[in-house]
């Protein structure tokens, strides 16, 4: 049997003295990409090995992602995950029970590689405030999430990359994976919540806004009117930034629906 070849991917901006993902992740191999600018920051509070610098023309989360996706091949890794770099995890103790994993989340990565099988090119963790909702093992046909495994030459050989839209990058890269004939779906024996929550400072907060979230939310509907349908969600649901009014343009996919479209 061959041994598949497979590491921890985190991007990160602008958070060199936290990390909660990275910290976490004891014994499988793991890098953190950060921009070059501030890669000598981070290696000043990380094992500089692991360190991965990203060249100026990769800014953005969208670019930096697919900027891994390739370093990943280059490498020759079978499968990565890639993990945002505030989450914390939690394992599945009963069908409607999460425990969070204080010491360390080697099991919950070990274990969404091998979840994958021939089978699936993309799993992700859900959030936690979906999870124990979803039966248990995998579910098919799920967004993934900020916290997923995928096999990086799969998905370059069907010529799924980012960079059409700046942000909600992730649900148009799994859109494209279904609109591939790629199954993808969500491994529910464990679930991920973000530390800090969604406008910790950082990342891609830095830059993110009400208009540009509007902006990619309208890209995605117009390339796949079909599959994909808009809302305007409120602000009672997420916490209100200084860049945005109180309401944001999102989208609703019908992700098992893109999937059947390829099997006629």
């Amino acid at each position: 049997m061959k041994i598949i070849k497979w590491c921890v991917c985190i991007p990160s901006k602008g958070r060199s003295k936290v990390g909660e993902t990275f910290k976490k992740i004891i014994k499988p191999k793991k890098f953190i990409f950060v921009p070059i600018e501030e890669s000598e920051e981070y290696r000043r509070t990380h094992d500089r090995s692991c360190v991965v610098p990203v060249p100026k023309a990769f800014s953005g989360i969208h670019l930096t992602r697919q900027f891994i996706l390739d370093w990943a091949q280059t490498w020759g890794y079978d499968r990565i995950i890639m993990a945002d770099d505030d989450l914390v995890i939690s394992k599945r103790i009963s069908d409607s029970k999460f425990e969070r994993m204080e010491v360390d989340i080697d099991e919950a990565c070990e274990n969404l590689i091998m979840a994958m099988g021939a089978e699936y090119v993309a799993l992700s963790l859900p959030g936690r405030f979906l999870a124990n909702t979803l039966p248990r093992g995998v579910s098919p046909f799920k967004r993934l999430t900020t916290f997923w495994s995928v096999k990086p030459s799969v998905v370059d050989e069907n010529e799924v990359r980012y960079g059409k839209v700046p942000v909600q990058e992730d649900i148009l890269f799994g859109l494209e994976l279904l609109l591939a004939g790629l199954k993808t779906g969500q491994y529910c024996e464990y679930a991920h919540d973000q530390a800090k929550g969604y406008e910790a400072t950082g990342g891609c907060s830095t830059y993110r806004n009400e208009q540009m979230l509007r902006q990619s939310s309208e890209t995605i509907a117009r390339l796949y009117p079909e599959f994909v349908k808009t809302f305007v969600r409120k602000a009672s649901s997420f916490k209100k930034s200084s860049n945005e009014n109180g309401e944001r343009l999102e989208v609703r996919v019908q992700w098992k629906k893109a999937y059947l479209s390829t099997q006629d």
